[in-house]
């Protein structure tokens, strides 16, 4: 289905979707910059127990517990763009470490100001846990520039001293902790000295005092293998998930263990498993592309069954007989991605907790400081392509500017399916921080044009591409998009998506 539009009218004479892919064209209107979509890749809870921090690819999402508000902090904030997902630890008081392929990065006020953990300092940190019921005691894998091995902090990350030091040909990649027994751990990488690479497990049953190597059950397809879970009644019981070759053509495996890695029996085979753990009654779950998986018997045994299907499911975290799930969600007419909830008590749907739609304010910040400036051009980027925002004027604070129009939400972003309190603010006047209310937004008549993810055709912000994604997509009826710009998009046919512009309209005036 195609669009037609001619020069200096805004007359447009299908409804549809069209995909233009051609090589080597020039534009002579702005090339647009597409980010990466945010996905979840961890969920952290803080010393209460309450989910405090999403982590994502495009930056840390800071939950307040009390107003049930979202905040982002990008990731280039970490020095890393969104090619990179940072391994983040909270720790008692707030404290965050988060390793990056550059090093390791600590935070003491809740994100704003970061700085380098002179100890692991150019050294590659593959993972990060902090030891159950010792919230001072963390554990870190890390790789090169003399530092592979396996490190360990007692002073919350400020100092560490090495655990096991490998050789740069080992690369650990992941490393769990029982929470029933702290002396057993686990870690995980591959030794990619020989022909092949070879996956292993270093396991200690004395809290890292000696180790014992055993190798890890690869197949053909198996690129490397990582240590997911450890059974939280059962320091025996691990779980190990390996990554194909091609991670959305190959299969991937999840295997367990009840004898401490000595053997494993497979237990699921799926397409991209992303995350995986037990219940508190023993029963396992894994996300991978097409869903949540779980197996059926309260002890875990059998394989795994699916049990919602999602697209995308990247991450996990059990909260009781509950579980958080990382995925993409249907919201009116759109599927959006984000956190969920499976429900505790029925154990059947997996409703939205937090839409990514939610996250409608950056992470507050000294304006005077490096995050703020690092993170404006990504929030507005964000704001351009989550929440379809107009930034027809600045505020130049970063935050949302006063006359943007809220795109496919008049009456702002939706609800994440639960009825969860706002922040306290005057609904006939806009935040603090200068973005508009919700009342602001749904008096504005809905405007019809086309934004483009990553910036806006014909003269809006323009952000950096994420994963060599440089072609220009249109995902939604907001940024000013002129017929003449529109127009040489569809001829240049870099990669268009165009919206379907009367339906989308038209559904954004009748809720304005």
């Amino acid at each position: 289905m195609f669009w037609a539009s001619k020069i200096g009218r805004a007359t447009w004479l299908h409804c549809g979707r069209l995909l233009v892919v051609l090589a080597q064209v020039a534009l002579s209107s702005e090339l647009v910059a597409a980010h990466a979509p945010p996905k979840g890749a961890s969920i952290l809870k803080d010393e209460d127990g309450r989910v405090a921090v999403i982590v994502t690819n495009r930056g840390l999402i800071f939950r307040d517990p009390e107003a049930a508000t979202f905040r982002l902090l990008c990731v280039e904030a970490l020095g890393i763009d969104a090619t990179q997902v940072p391994r983040v630890a909270l720790l008692g008081g707030g404290r965050l470490l988060a390793g990056t392929r550059h090093g390791l990065l600590a935070s003491d006020d809740g994100g704003c100001v970061w700085e380098p953990v002179a100890a692991l300092a150019g050294t590659a940190v593959s993972d990060l846990v902090v030891a159950p019921g010792a919230g001072e005691t963390i554990y870190a894998t890390a790789f090169g520039n003399g530092g592979s091995g396996i490190h360990v902090s007692h002073d919350g990350g400020r100092e560490f001293e090495s655990l096991v030091a490998l050789p740069e040909t080992d690369l650990l990649n992941s490393i769990v902790v029982s929470p029933s027994d702290r002396t057993r751990i686990y870690a995980a990488g591959m030794d990619i000295s020989g022909a092949s690479v070879a996956p292993f497990l270093l396991r200690s049953m004395d809290g890292g005092g000696s180790w014992d190597r055993l190798p890890l059950p690869k197949q053909d397809l198996d690129y490397r293998l990582l240590v997911r879970a450890v059974d939280p009644a059962n320091p025996d019981g691990i779980l190990v998930s390996s990554e194909a070759l091609s991670v959305l053509d190959d299969p991937s495996r999840l295997v367990r263990s009840t004898d401490a890695g000595d053997t494993f029996v497979q237990v699921l085979q799926d397409v991209n498993i992303t995350d995986a753990g037990y219940h508190s009654d023993g029963r396992l779950w894994a996300t991978s592309g097409n869903g949540l998986f779980e197996s059926p018997s309260p002890q875990g045994g059998g394989e795994l069954a699916l049990v919602w299907d999602m697209a995308g499911a990247s991450c996990g975290l059990a909260d009781g007989d509950g579980l958080y799930v990382c995925g993409s969600y249907r919201k009116r007419e759109l599927v959006v991605p984000g956190v969920g909830l499976r429900n505790a008590a029925t154990k059947m749907a997996v409703d939205p907790w937090m839409l990514f739609t939610d996250v409608d304010m950056p992470l507050s910040c000294d304006p005077a400081g490096a995050t703020h400036a690092t993170c404006e051009a990504p929030w507005r980027d964000w704001t351009i392509e989550q929440l379809g925002v107009n930034w027809g004027t600045s505020n130049g604070n970063g935050s949302l500017p006063p006359d943007a129009a809220m795109g496919p939400y008049p009456d702002g972003p939706p609800d994440a399916g639960n009825e969860r309190p706002g922040p306290a603010m005057d609904e006939s006047r806009g935040r603090d921080d200068g973005s508009i209310s919700r009342a602001q937004a749904a008096a504005r008549p809905a405007s019809c044009s086309c934004r483009v993810a990553g910036g806006v055709a014909g003269g809006g912000p323009v952000g950096s591409g994420d994963r060599g994604v440089t072609a220009p997509q249109a995902v939604g009826p907001e940024a000013p998009t002129s017929g003449r710009s529109a127009h040489a998009l569809c001829l240049a046919g870099v990669a268009v998506l165009l919206c379907t512009r009367r339906r989308l309209c038209r559904r954004a005036t009748e809720r304005s």
